[in-house]
C-alpha cells in the first residue's frame, strides 16, 4: 500500500499498519454479510476495500509520472544544447542554399526574359516559391508541346493513311515521301528520294500546265489540280494535289509538302459516263421517233432530232420553256394536266391526240410518257414519245373498209353455203333413207350392189358437204364448241361404231382402251369430240388395208383448270412421210397427190381437226412411219364432274376366261374385267378351253378360228360350258352372234368391248335389270316436215322402230297438231313454209304453258345443226337437235331419252299393254335353272319357295288398296329375290312395275302380268328342287 495512503488511514481511521488495515477490511466484511444490516449499508461495506485499492494506485501513478518528468526535464537541456550546435551548422548550409537557389532562379528567369533577383533577397520561401512557379510553367509549357506532336503526329498517320504525301525542295527534288506515295508509284522510298518530280511525268499534260504550276507555288501560293501521273510499272494513275509552299522570316518558300488523293476511279467512271452520255445522245438522236424530258414542273429539258422535225421547230425555241408559253392555251392546259397527273401518281400515260405543227400540218400522234424517278423513288421528271400514226389511221381505215366488205362477201358466202347445205342435205336425206330402207328388203345381188353403191356415194359427198361447211366456219371464225354435261365412253363407242362396219368389211380390227383413272361423266363438247375421234379413224380405216386400229385414252393432268385428256388413234396402214406430217393438218393437203386419187377425200378433215382441238384447248399431232402405220394424236381439255353412283357388280371370287382373236384386245378385256372385280385368264385358241381350269364366265370372240368342220356350240358342249356362262364378243355387222344365240348365249357386247358395254353385259348375266323395258316402248312421235321424201323416209323409219308417227307439213300445222293430238315426242324441221321450226316450237311451249300440258320433248331437224342458233334455239324451248341427213343411231338416242322420261308403258289405243308387248315371249323357267349354279339354287331354293306366296299376297293387296309405295318395294323386292336366278324377263317386268308404281301411273294388266309369271317361275322352282332332291 502507498506509504501515502497509510498515513492518511493511521491519522483518520488509526489503522496504524497494514496488517492492521486487513483485519480492519475482513471484519467489514462480516459486518456486510450480516442479515440486521441494511442493504445499504452493507453495499458500502463490501465496496470499502475496492475504494482503497483504487486510492493506492491513484498515489502509485502520480509517482510513476513523476519521475517521468524529472527525466524528461534533464534530456531536453542537454539536446537542446545539441540542437543549437547543429541550427548554426544549418544555417550556414541553408546560406549556401539559397545562394544556389539564387544563381538557379535568375538563369531561368533570364531564360524567360525576366529580371534577377537582388542579392539582398535571401528569403528562401520567396526563391523557393519563384522557382516553382517557373518550373510549374516549364512543365505546362513541355506539355503543350508534347501534345501539339502527338496530334502532328496523328494529324500525319491520318494523312498518310488516306493521303499521298511528298516533301520536295524548292528545285523539286524529293526529300520525304510516305508509303501510299511509294504504293502507287511502285517505286520504292529509296528510288525515290533525291530524284526530281519528273520521274513521274506521263506526258499527258503540256508544258503549260507545269509551268503554271511552277509560278504559283514559286510566288509561294497553294496550287490544287487534278495530275495524271505515270507509275514505275508504265501505267497512268489520277491525282488531285494540293502544293503548300513553306516559307522562311523572309516569304521565300524553302519546301514544297504536296498532298494528293487517288481520283484514277473517279476519273475512269467519268471517262466512262461521258461515254455513255455520248453515247445516249447520239442514240437519242438517231432514234427517228420523236423523243422528250420534261422536269416535275413540266419544262422541257431536252428533246432529239426527230422532235424537232415533227414539230417543225427550233431548239433553242423550246429548251427550258413551258408549253404553256408554246402552244394554244386549251392544248397547253391539257398537256400540262396530263404531266401533273402523270408526276403525281408516278403512272405511265398513253392517248391519241390530232397535233397541228408550226407548219400547219395537221398529224395523229400516239404519246406515250413515263415518269423519271430518283433513287429514293420520288419524281425527277418525264420521259415521252410521240409516234406519228397517221398513215396507220389511215391504213385502218382502209383495212376496216376492206374488212368490211369481206366480211360482207363471206357472209354472203357462208349464207349461200348454209342455204345450199339445206337444199342439198334435205334430198340427200331421202337418197340416204330410202337406200337404207330398200337395202333392209329383199334385194338380188346385182340390185343390192347397186343400192349399196349408192350409199356409199351418198356417203362420200356427205362427208365432202359437210367439211366444207366445217371449213367455211372455221374461214368465218364461227366455228364455235359448246359445253354440255356428257359421258365419254359413248361418245367414243358412236365413233368406233361409226367405222365399225368398213373395218369389218377390210378384215380391220377395231380396238379401244381407256385407261380406268379418266372419269367418264365429263363438261364439254361431245359432237366436237365425236367428229374429231370419227374423223382420224375413218381416216385410219381408209388408210389401212390389213391389220388394226386402236382408239386410246388417257389422263394426261388434271389441275385447277380442269384436266386433260390424250386420246390416241393408231393404224397399221400406209404410213407418212416424216416431212409431211405438219403439212397434212393444213387445208386440202394430203401426203401427196397419188392419195387424193387412190382414197379420196376433200383434205380438210385434219385441218378441221386440228382447229376443233384447239378450240377445246388443246393441239394434234402424228407419228407416223411410212409402210407401218401413223400415230395421231391430240389433246383437251374438259372439265370433270361427279359419276353416276352405280351399285357394286357381285363379282367378287369369280373367275373369266377370255378367248380373243387379237392378244392386244383380250389384254384390255382382262383389265377391264379385274377393274369390275373379276379375275380373268386370256387363251390363245379353242382348243385351249380344253385344257383352262373351269370358270364363271367365257368371253368369247365369235372371230376366233375353229379347226375346220367345229363349231363353237360342239366346242362349248364338249369343255362342258353352259349357255349362261358365255359373252360373246360379236361384229357390228352380226351383233346377234349367229349360230350361239340359238344355241342359248343370251349375252353379247360389240367388238371392242368398252367398259361401260361391259359392265352393262355383266349386269344383266349377275341378275340385275337394265332398261330395256322402259327404253324399248312405243311412242307417238309428230313429225314436223314439208318435203314429201323426207316425211315418207322418217315416217317408215320410226314405224320400222315401233312407233306411230303424226304427220305436219309446216310450222302452223305443227302448233296445231301439237294442240289437238297427245304426242310423245315431237320432231321439227327448222325451215318450213307459213312459220319456221322456232317460231312454231316457241309457240307450242306457250299454249302448253297456258293450258296446263305436260311439256313435250322438241328436237330440231336441220341439214346444217351447227348453224342453229342455240341460244335462240334455248329460248324457243328445243331440247336437242337432229341433222340431216338422219343418223339412225342419234335417232334411236333421242327416242329411247324420251322414253325413259316419259316413264312406265301405258296401253295402246287396242288395249295391249306397251310394257308388256317386249314380254310376251315366255322365258323357259326350267332350262333357266338347269343351267345355274345348282349349289346356289339349293342354297336360296326353298327359302325363295317358303317366301314367295307372302310376296305374291302382298303384291295383290297393295295393287287393291292402290298403295303405290307399297306395291314399289313389294316389285323391288320380287325383283331382287328373281335377280339371284338370272331369270332376265321376269326381273325386267318387276322393274317396269317398280317404275310404274314410283310414279302412280300403274296398269292393272302390268300386275297381273306379272303375278301370274311371279308364279310360273315359283312352280317351276318347286319342281326342280324335287328333282334334284329325288
Amino acid at each position: 500500500m502507498h506509504h501515502l495512503l497509510t498515513r492518511q488511514l493511521s491519522r483518520f481511521l488509526g489503522v496504524a499498519d497494514p496488517a492492521q488495515g486487513a483485519r480492519v477490511l475482513a471484519d467489514l466484511r462480516q459486518l456486510a454479510a450480516r442479515p440486521d444490516v441494511a442493504p445499504e449499508t452493507a453495499a458500502a461495506l463490501a465496496g470499502l476495500e475496492g475504494l482503497l485499492a483504487a486510492v493506492d494506485e491513484a498515489y502509485q501513478h502520480q509517482d510513476r509520472t513523476l519521475a517521468l518528468q524529472t527525466s524528461s526535464l534533464e534530456r531536453n537541456a542537454r539536446e537542446l544544447e545539441e540542437a543549437n550546435a547543429r541550427l548554426s551548422q544549418d544555417l550556414a548550409v541553408r546560406r549556401g542554399a539559397v545562394e544556389s537557389l539564387r544563381e538557379i532562379a535568375n538563369r531561368m528567369l533570364a531564360q524567360a526574359g525576366l529580371p534577377a533577383i537582388s542579392p539582398q533577397d535571401d528569403s528562401l520561401e520567396a526563391i523557393t516559391l519563384l522557382l516553382d512557379d517557373l518550373v510549374l510553367e516549364r512543365e505546362s509549357t513541355r506539355a503543350q508541346l508534347d501534345g501539339a506532336l502527338r496530334a502532328l503526329e496523328q494529324q500525319q498517320a491520318a494523312v498518310d493513311r488516306h493521303a499521298i504525301v511528298s516533301i520536295a525542295d524548292v528545285t523539286g527534288r524529293i526529300t520525304y515521301v510516305n508509303d501510299k506515295f511509294v504504293q502507287i508509284s511502285g517505286y520504292s522510298r529509296d528510288e525515290l528520294l533525291e530524284q526530281n518530280h519528273r520521274i513521274l511525268n506521263s506526258g499527258h499534260h503540256p508544258p503549260e500546265f507545269f509551268d503554271d504550276l511552277w509560278r504559283t507555288i514559286a510566288a509561294g501560293q497553294v496550287w490544287s489540280g487534278d495530275i495524271c501521273n505515270r507509275s514505275k510499272s508504265g501505267h497512268n494513275y489520277w491525282v488531285n494535289a494540293t502544293i503548300v509552299p513553306f516559307v522562311d522570316a523572309q516569304g521565300r518558300p524553302y519546301q514544297y509538302v504536296a498532298i494528293r488523293t487517288d481520283i484514277t476511279a473517279r476519273i475512269e467512271a467519268e471517262e466512262k459516263l461521258d461515254a455513255q452520255l455520248h453515247f445516249t445522245r447520239q442514240l437519242i438522236e438517231s432514234i427517228p421517233v420523236p423523243l422528250y424530258f420534261k422536269d416535275t414542273e413540266g419544262f422541257y429539258l431536252g428533246f432529239n432530232k426527230a422532235f424537232e422535225d415533227f414539230f417543225c421547230l427550233r431548239r433553242e425555241e423550246w429548251l427550258g420553256r413551258h408549253v404553256r408559253d408554246l402552244l394554244p392555251p386549251d392544248i397547253a392546259a391539257f398537256h400540262a394536266t396530263r404531266d401533273e397527273e402523270l408526276i403525281q401518281h408516278l403512272e405511265r400515260q398513253s392517248y391519241e391526240l390530232e397535233v397541228v405543227t408550226l407548219r400547219g400540218e395537221r398529224r395523229v400522234a400516239f404519246y406515250s410518257k413515263a415518269p423519271l424517278t430518283r433513287p429514293d423513288g420520288t419524281a425527277s421528271g418525264l420521259i415521252g414519245t410521240i409516234l406519228d400514226i397517221s398513215d396507220r389511221k389511215r391504213w385502218e381505215q382502209e383495212i376496216l373498209r376492206a374488212k368490211e366488205a369481206a366480211e360482207a362477201a363471206n357472209q354472203t358466202k357462208s349464207d349461200f353455203l348454209a342455204n345450199m347445205s339445206h337444199e342439198i342435205r334435205t334430198p340427200m336425206n331421202g337418197i340416204l333413207g330410202m337406200t337404207e330402207l330398200a337395202l333392209d328388203t329383199a334385194l338380188d345381188e346385182e340390185q343390192r350392189e347397186y343400192l349399196q353403191a349408192v350409199k356409199r356415194s351418198a356417203d362420200a359427198l356427205l362427208v365432202v358437204i359437210n367439211d366444207i361447211l366445217d371449213f367455211s366456219k372455221i374461214e368465218a371464225g364461227k366455228l364455235d364448241v359448246e359445253s354440255v354435261p356428257f359421258d365419254l365412253e359413248p361418245v367414243i363407242g358412236d365413233a368406233l361404231r361409226g367405222v365399225a362396219l368398213r373395218a369389218e368389211q377390210k378384215g380391220i380390227e377395231l380396238l379401244a382402251d381407256i385407261d380406268a383413272d379418266v372419269p367418264g361423266r365429263l363438261l364439254g363438247d361431245p359432237g366436237r369430240l365425236r367428229q374429231i375421234l370419227l374423223n382420224l379413224l375413218s381416216n385410219a380405216v381408209k388408210f389401212t388395208a390389213r391389220g388394226e386400229v386402236a382408239v386410246g385414252v388417257h389422263l394426261e393432268r388434271q389441275d385447277a383448270d380442269g384436266l386433260l385428256l390424250h386420246f390416241t388413234v393408231r393404224d397399221s396402214g400406209i404410213g407418212i412421210a416424216p416431212e409431211k406430217c405438219q403439212i397434212i393438218f393444213e387445208p386440202f393437203s394430203q401426203e401427196d397427190a397419188s392419195t387424193t386419187r387412190n382414197y379420196g377425200g376433200t383434205g380438210l378433215g385434219l385441218t378441221i381437226c386440228s382447229r376443233l382441238a384447239a378450240l377445246m384447248g388443246g393441239y394434234i399431232w402424228v407419228e407416223s412411219t411410212v409402210g407401218k402405220g401413223s400415230t395421231f394424236q391430240f389433246t383437251v381439255r374438259l372439265q370433270p364432274l361427279s359419276p353416276q353412283s352405280e351399285p357394286p357388280l357381285p363379282l367378287a371370287g369369280r373367275r373369266a376366261v377370255v378367248a380373243l382373236r387379237h392378244p392386244e384386245q383380250a389384254a384390255t378385256l382382262c383389265r377391264q374385267l379385274a377393274a369390275l372385280g373379276m379375275a380373268a385368264c386370256p387363251i390363245e385358241n379353242a382348243a385351249a378351253l380344253a385344257t383352262t381350269d373351269a370358270a364363271d364366265l367365257y368371253a368369247i370372240d365369235v372371230d376366233l378360228p375353229l379347226p375346220a368342220g367345229t363349231t363353237w356350240e360342239a366346242v362349248l358342249d364338249a369343255t362342258g360350258v353352259m349357255p349362261a356362262q358365255v359373252l360373246l364378243l360379236t361384229r357390228i355387222s352380226a351383233p346377234t352372234g349367229g349360230g350361239l344365240r340359238d344355241w342359248g348365249v343370251r349375252w353379247a357386247i360389240p367388238k371392242p368391248a368398252l367398259p361401260g358395254e361391259l359392265r352393262h353385259a355383266l349386269a344383266q348375266w349377275c341378275g340385275q335389270p337394265g332398261e330395256k323395258g322402259v327404253a324399248g316402248r312405243p311412242l307417238r312421235v309428230l313429225l314436223a316436215e314439208d318435203h314429201p321424201v323426207n316425211q315418207r323416209l322418217m315416217s317408215s323409219v320410226l314405224a320400222r322402230l315401233g312407233h306411230q308417227v303424226v304427220v305436219a307439213e309446216d310450222g302452223e300445222a305443227a302448233v296445231e297438231k301439237a294442240r289437238d293430238e297427245t304426242v310423245d315426242l315431237i320432231l321439227m324441221d327448222m325451215q318450213m313454209p307459213r312459220l319456221d321450226g322456232l317460231t312454231a316450237t316457241a309457240r307450242i311451249r306457250a299454249e302448253a304453258r297456258r293450258a296446263g300440258r305436260r311439256r313435250v320433248p322438241v328436237y330440231a331437224l336441220s341439214a346444217a345443226v351447227e348453224d342453229v342458233d342455240r341460244g335462240a334455239g334455248e329460248a324457243a324451248g328445243l331440247d336437242g337437235y337432229l341433222g340431216k341427213p338422219l343418223a339412225q343411231e342419234a335417232l334411236r338416242s333421242v327416242l329411247e331419252s324420251a322414253a325413259v322420261a316419259l316413264g312406265p308403258a301405258r296401253k295402246t289405243s287396242g288395249g295391249t299393254p306397251v310394257a308388256q308387248e317386249a314380254q310376251d315371249a315366255k322365258e323357259d323357267y326350267a332350262r333357266l335353272l338347269a343351267q345355274a349354279d345348282p349349289d346356289i339354287v339349293g342354297i336360296i331354293g326353298q327359302v325363295f319357295i317358303e317366301t314367295a306366296p307372302r310376296d305374291a299376297r302382298a303384291l295383290a293387296e297393295a295393287h287393291a288398296a292402290q298403295d303405290w309405295e307399297a306395291l314399289a318395294r313389294v316389285a323391288h323386292t320380287i325383283k331382287g329375290s328373281i335377280a339371284n336366278f338370272a331369270a332376265e324377263n321376269l326381273v325386267h317386268q318387276a322393274g317396269a312395275l317398280e317404275a310404274a308404281a314410283h310414279s302412280g301411273q300403274v296398269e292393272p294388266a302390268a300386275v297381273e302380268t306379272l303375278a301370274a309369271e311371279y308364279q310360273r317361275f315359283c312352280d317351276a322352282l318347286a319342281s326342280y328342287l324335287a328333282r334334284t332332291e329325288a
